[in-house]
C-alpha cells in the first residue's frame, strides 16, 4: 500500500498501485477490537452491495457438467477419448473401475506457501465479473480474502484486507496498519465514515477467548 499524504483531518490515504501483501494472521490476541463481517459472504455479496473494484483471494472448483451440462454429449466423447488413450498405453489395465472426471478449477490470486507471500487477482468490474461467472455456471465463489476501498467513490482512498476467519472476516490491515495498531475509537470513526463498510453490514467487536483452540468475536452495543 503505498502513502500518498495526509489529509487535515483524519488518516492518511492510501493507494494500491500493485498487488497489496496477503496478511496471514494465524492468532489474534484475546482483548483486541476489530471491524468484522458475518458469513455468508462471498464474491456475489460484494457485487450486491455496489463495491466495482477489489483484490481477491478466492478459489473453487466445479464439475464440467455442473458448468456446461446442456452439452452432454460432447462432454462423453471426450470421456471416452481421454480413457482410449490410457488403455492404448496401457493394455492391461481393466476395462470396468475406470472413469474420467473432469472439472474447471478457478482461482483468483494464489494462497501463501513456502517462501512464496501469495497474490491477489484485482478484479476492476465486479458486477460484470459476476454475471459471466453465473452465465458459464460459477455461482457464489466463496471469498479466502479480499481488499476494498473504504469510500468505493473516491479514486485515491485508503483500502482495507479482510481475511477469513473462524466466524467470518475479520478487517485486519487498513490502510498501512495492521488491526492491531487501531484503538476502539479509531475503529468506530472508521465504520462511520465508511459507507462502504456499512453496505456491507461491517460492524465492531472483540477478541474473546472461548476454549485453548478457537475464539469468537463478541459485538459491542452501543
Amino acid at each position: 500500500m503505498k502513502k500518498l499524504g495526509r489529509k487535515k483531518s483524519g488518516p492518511p490515504v492510501v493507494e494500491i498501485d500493485d498487488s497489496p501483501r496477503i496478511i496471514k494472521i494465524e492468532k489474534m490476541p484475546m482483548g483486541v477490537s476489530v471491524i468484522k463481517i458475518n458469513f455468508p459472504f462471498t464474491l456475489r455479496h460484494l457485487a450486491q452491495h455496489d463495491i466495482t473494484r477489489a483484490w481477491i483471494l478466492a478459489q473453487t472448483e466445479k464439475s464440467i457438467m455442473t458448468v456446461v451440462g446442456k452439452k452432454t454429449t460432447q462432454i462423453k466423447k471426450i470421456k471416452e477419448e481421454c480413457l482410449e488413450i490410457l488403455y492404448k498405453d496401457h493394455p492391461s489395465l481393466p476395462k470396468k473401475g475406470l472413469n474420467v472426471k473432469i472439472a474447471y478449477a478457478l482461482s483468483f490470486g494464489q494462497n501463501p506457501r513456502g517462501k512464496f507471500l501469495g497474490s491477489f487477482k484485482w478484479i476492476g468490474n465486479l458486477p460484470a465479473l459476476v454475471r459471466d461467472l453465473d452465465d458459464c455456471g460459477f455461482s457464489d465463489i466463496p471469498l479466502l480474502a479480499f481488499v476494498i476501498p473504504l469510500d468505493e467513490h473516491s479514486p485515491i482512498t485508503e483500502w482495507v484486507q479482510f481475511t477469513r476467519k473462524t466466524e467470518g472476516f475479520v478487517a485486519i490491515a487498513i490502510g498501512n496498519k495492521l488491526y492491531n495498531r487501531y484503538k476502539l475509537s479509531d475503529l468506530k470513526k472508521i465504520l462511520q465514515e465508511s459507507q462502504t463498510l456499512q453496505k456491507l453490514r461491517a460492524y465492531i467487536c472483540q477478541i474473546h477467548k472461548l476454549t485453548k483452540e478457537s475464539y469468537t468475536c463478541l459485538a459491542y452495543e452501543e
